[in-house]
């Protein structure tokens, strides 16, 4: 089986040079506690705007050998701390603010953060705009000592242009205080593709000033909460009530959807709320989330609003229980793991309101079985690396008795229907943390994909396996076809061509013979689509149905 090379492009670095006042812009590798406190300083102390990423090599960074404990927010720089490609980095550490003319920006990629104190990011006395406070790809997690907020404080004269959470986990953390409880007023608060767990605070977010004059955007989509938030109905995920009733000038635009909201109740019954927004102007759009144990939101007065979640019948019967939901077959819920093994569950797979997955996209996986035949079509809704041992392409056809075929290297996009080349076996396709793709129209080329048991039109052509030809074959009126979940099917209109073969290139597939030929009418095939002359008892497939004989 031909094996993928990966070549992955080299990283080009630059050096920090010069002093305080020079510009810092670039990249710079550190590989232990001393060289990061002196790379920090000379980023965070530079006066001009600049945009510096540290590199940081495996290892623990606590400050505790060189008498440091904790960052300042940069004073002009955006200033980005990033773990090295595969390096487990921990930060056990806190950030303050207490001088007034720090203005930068601060983004965490790939730590694990472990604060230090109560308050992570507290903004003390800082008195200046700040731009982008980022937490990107993190672990956020306790030893003991996070007890209250991650971001708290500050002076509601100034602002914080955004505050962003992607592709985090967060857990068992805090026991009091709202996670995220500014005092700056924030223009902009994201997070998406989260899990988050186990927490004992008083809700996510609640910003404490409005920002005058301007409107206030909030987007908390695609997340997974599992027990987060204190059993009481005063607390709210995202309380946003310093928007009052007869607000008039400013409003906020708040979108929540394809969230996995699991409250504490193992009984379901609602402890926290997900929304309080009590202002009448500004919009809020709450659609297609899982909600088990959590009350839904307060704001009523808002005349611009969307609320339509997921009910039991918009998912899998084997998800619901004496008409309500009942929990997911998650992985193990108490070490963080929400993988959701798909495979049964096509109606949760593509429930979101694109079409694709809810919750964080790290829960998904799917198993794909491929027969001796060595094929099979596979269209899923999320990302996903390819395994090995596994090759995939997509087919184009124009015209003639040949369709295309190119390769997918590495990495197969969300919606993507294609043709899988593989030795006899179960093969496991884990999502990643890409970006969902919109699923309502699921095309790659000639290939249809489809999330549902799906029939099949006329002139198209399954996969299918006839006396160890495995091939394409053309569904007609009198035989008609169905393709599984997660299947796809082939579409040649212009073809009269009894059988049109797979272009392969210069490559050698495991697939003995693609081709596309007609069904034929009035025969017998047995359940593995070999054709029978006399059948004898037992299930048979005769002009596209199932019959039995005796």
């Amino acid at each position: 089986m031909r094996r993928k090379q990966f070549i992955k492009s080299a990283l080009l670095l630059f050096a920090l040079t010069g002093g305080a006042n020079a510009v810092q812009a670039g990249e710079v590798n550190v590989s232990n506690q001393t060289e990061f406190k002196t790379a920090w300083k000379t980023a965070v102390n530079a006066t001009d705007a600049g945009e510096t990423t540290i590199i940081m090599a495996a290892g623990d960074y606590n400050g505790t050998d060189i008498r440091w404990s904790q960052l300042e927010i940069p004073m002009s720089q955006s200033v980005t701390l990033k773990a090295a490609e595969g390096a487990a980095v921990s930060l056990n550490i806190k950030v303050r603010s207490n001088e007034t003319a720090r203005c930068g920006s601060l983004t965490f990629d790939g730590i694990k953060l472990i604060p230090s104190d109560n308050y992570f990011l507290d903004l003390g006395n800082n008195t200046s705009d700040i731009g982008d406070i980022v937490f990107r790809n993190c672990e956020i997690t306790s030893d003991g000592s996070f007890g209250r907020s991650l971001i708290y404080g500050g002076n509601a004269a100034n602002t914080i242009n955004s505050i962003v959470f992607e592709n985090c986990r967060i857990h068992d953390c805090c026991n009091s205080y709202v996670f995220v409880r500014p005092n700056h007023q924030i223009k902009s608060f994201t997070a998406v593709n989260n899990t988050l767990y186990n927490y004992g605070g008083e809700g996510f977010l609640d910003p404490q000033t409005l920002y005058p004059g301007t409107d206030f955007t909030c987007t908390f989509c695609n997340n997974t909460m599992y027990k987060w938030s204190r059993t009481n109905r005063n607390y709210y995920l995202l309380n946003l009530s310093k928007y009052a009733n007869g607000q008039t000038e400013n409003s906020a635009t708040i979108i929540v959807n394809d969230n996995i909201f699991w409250g504490f109740n193992e009984d379901g019954t609602p402890d926290s709320r997900i929304i309080r927004y009590d202002a009448t102007v500004g919009k809020v759009e709450m659609k297609n989330n899982l909600l088990y144990g959590w009350g839904v939101w307060y704001g009523e007065r808002c005349t611009d609003k969307t609320v339509s979640n997921l009910t039991v019948s918009d998912v899998d019967a084997s998800l619901v229980e004496n008409e309500a939901f009942k929990v997911p077959p998650f992985a193990d819920v108490t070490t963080g793991d929400f993988t959701l093994d798909i495979t049964n569950y096509p109606k949760l797979a593509t429930c979101s309101s694109v079409g694709s997955l809810i919750g964080a996209p790290r829960w998904g996986t799917y198993q794909l079985t491929v027969g001796t035949a060595k094929a099979a079509t596979l269209t899923l809704p999320f990302t996903t690396s390819i395994p090995d041992d596994v090759e995939l392409y997509t087919l184009t056809y124009t015209s003639g008795d040949k369709a295309t075929a190119t390769p997918v290297e590495s990495t197969l996009p969300a919606n993507t229907p294609v043709l899988v080349n593989a030795e006899a076996g179960t093969y496991t396709f884990n999502a990643t943390g890409e970006v969902l793709a919109t699923a309502t129209d699921v095309k790659a080329g000639a290939l249809t994909g489809a999330y549902i048991l799906t029939d099949v039109p006329t002139g198209s052509y399954v996969l299918q396996n006839h006396e160890g030809k495995v091939g394409f074959y053309k569904v007609s009126d009198s035989a008609p076809q169905q393709i599984n979940p997660f299947r796809a099917y082939l579409t040649a209109t212009t073809s009269n061509a009894r059988m049109i073969t797979i272009d392969f290139g210069n490559e050698t597939t495991g697939i003995t013979t693609i081709c596309q030929e007609t069904i034929n009418n009035n025969c017998y095939y047995d359940l593995s689509g070999r054709s029978v002359e006399r059948p004898t008892s037992g299930l048979y497939i005769l002009n596209g149905r199932k019959i039995l004989v005796k």
